[in-house]
């Protein structure tokens, strides 16, 4: 009542109808004034501040006195809202494009969770057509990959097989295994993660994924075991009932 510290009262009645979350689950509250510093801290990195984007991250968390984990879904979605605001800036540079894949898709994951969330996966669904715009520096294209593969739960199906499609044909064109990719091995590892996680992939196209590592000679590395639990999971992370 003392308190001089303002929050936002927000009634969510689209998610009414939804599972309701757990009482017992601790859910962090961040003042107001914290998260529009917060906010300004990423328009001003974007814009007229790079020097500031090498470390970015860390300087959100001072703002908000709460390392990256601690972040509630309310929060990480307000400080997505403002990135997508400013998608354009992320071509000004490869340093621009790497941070803000990152961040992105660090707030906006798994993409869903919020009853917001299907708008905001259609309005990003439009950047999967421009592509990368720094497409010859390994670390962004690897930065491409992680955040479409942090988002893949809140895909349609038809999103991801447009995906999934792109990526069968980069790592294993007409059913072979492509052990060396143009693009680098830190990016091949995140492609091959990405499409572990478009678990909305036709059964066909899953068995022939796991048929091409099945078949593979040698000792699978993690990253492809995971990638073939992932597709051959009995429960999906999150799928329609069929």
């Amino acid at each position: 009542v003392d308190s001089q510290h303002r929050w936002p009262l927000r009634f969510d009645l689209r998610a009414m109808a939804s599972t309701q979350q757990d009482a017992d689950d601790p859910v962090v509250i961040v003042d107001s004034a914290r998260l529009e510093a917060a906010s300004d801290l990423i328009r001003r990195a974007f814009r007229d501040e790079s020097e500031r984007l090498p470390k970015l991250n860390v300087q959100l968390e001072e703002v908000l006195e709460l390392k990256r984990d601690l972040w509630s879904v309310p929060v990480l979605r307000e400080l997505a809202d403002v990135l997508m605001a400013i998608v354009d800036q992320r071509t000004r540079s490869a340093r621009h494009e790497l941070r803000w894949l990152n961040l992105a898709g660090f707030c906006l994951r798994p993409g869903l969770g919020d009853a917001a969330d299907e708008l905001r996966i259609r309005k990003i669904w439009k950047m999967w057509f421009s592509g990368p715009q720094n497409d010859r520096n390994p670390q962004v294209l690897s930065e491409w990959w992680v955040f479409w593969r942090r988002i893949a739960p809140g895909l349609k199906g038809g999103h991801q097989q447009i995906i999934g499609s792109v990526v069968v044909k980069a790592l294993m064109p007409k059913g072979s295994y492509r052990s060396k990719l143009r693009e680098g091995d830190q990016a091949k590892m995140e492609m091959w993660r990405c499409l572990g996680a478009l678990e909305q992939q036709s059964a066909k196209s899953k068995r022939a994924i796991g048929r091409v590592l099945l078949e593979r000679p040698g000792k699978l590395p993690p990253y492809e075991l995971w990638v073939l639990a992932r597709l051959g999971a009995r429960n999906p992370f999150h799928a329609p009932a069929n």
